[in-house]
């Protein structure tokens, strides 16, 4: 007889458990209910994964789990009336999509360019981060979510908290030649952070997805985090902008050490 896999309800501790796998080694999954079962959960129910994967002809040989995470998981979400924005996976530093050039977006206003915003948001809130740029999200395209919250603002009066904005195939102009150190993260490297020189004004341009235009000048802690994700449009990690390598270390260390940042 053949042997039959049985699965519980609630399938999202197994999902999840497969993409803690998939940090270390690549996973192949070669029997269909087990793909269903880690691809599958509430909101992204086993008869929309099945539909979307006999459509896509995915029924020979494995699913290396590593293209489920990367690809799967930005278009289950796209099925059907449950569609709802997704948590995706970030890029980290090492991936060759960090490091190129981005082409700029042909259509800002296009439905998946939409989406893929709406997606950013929500990870970069989920993260929880201040910016992310479309390559972290494995997409080299011109463009990147930010905001400021409350709190992070500098003593600079121009420096305020920010709503969520994004900016499409934006411009950077550095204003003056002043220059400060400041305490910088990022969502693709993880656990680290760095004291890192910017520019402590800039004047900044670009589009939303209704082609709604921005452009404006900020300064402080606003003019940072446009600079750094900017920076990744361009393949440049904040690493590479570092000139003093005794002011980078793990966050928690630095913590204990009484770095500010």
């Amino acid at each position: 007889m053949a042997s039959q896999l049985h699965f519980t309800e609630n399938t999202l501790p197994l999902h999840l458990l497969l993409e803690r796998l998939e940090r270390l080694v690549d996973v192949v999954v070669t029997h269909e209910d087990l793909h269903l079962a880690a691809c599958s959960y509430p909101r992204r129910p086993h008869h929309r994964v099945r539909e979307f994967v006999r459509r896509r002809e995915f029924r020979h040989g494995g699913w290396r789990y590593n293209m489920v995470l990367d690809t799967y998981k930005s278009i289950f979400r796209q099925q059907g009336p449950v569609a709802d924005m997704a948590i995706l996976k970030i890029a980290r530093m090492g991936h060759p999509v960090l490091l190129q050039k981005c082409a700029p977006v042909a259509d800002p206003g296009a439905p998946e360019i939409r989406r893929l915003v709406d997606d950013m948001i929500e990870t970069m809130v989920d993260a929880p981060g201040v910016g992310l740029a479309a390559p972290q999200v494995y997409q080299p395209l011109r463009l990147f979510v930010f905001r400021v919250p409350g709190g992070r603002e500098t003593d600079d009066p121009d420096d305020i908290a920010q709503p969520t904005a994004v900016l499409i195939n934006p411009t950077v102009e550095l204003i003056g030649e002043e220059r400060a150190m400041g305490w910088e993260g990022c969502l693709s490297i993880p656990d680290l952070r760095a004291a890192v020189p910017r520019a402590t004004r800039i004047r900044y341009h670009g589009v939303d997805c209704d082609g709604n235009v921005t452009e404006r000048e900020a300064t402080g802690f606003h003019a940072r985090v446009v600079q750094h994700e900017y920076d990744h449009l361009d393949g440049i990690l904040y690493t590479m902008r570092m000139t003093d390598f005794r002011h980078f270390g793990f966050i928690d260390e630095l913590d204990r050490a009484g770095a500010k940042g």
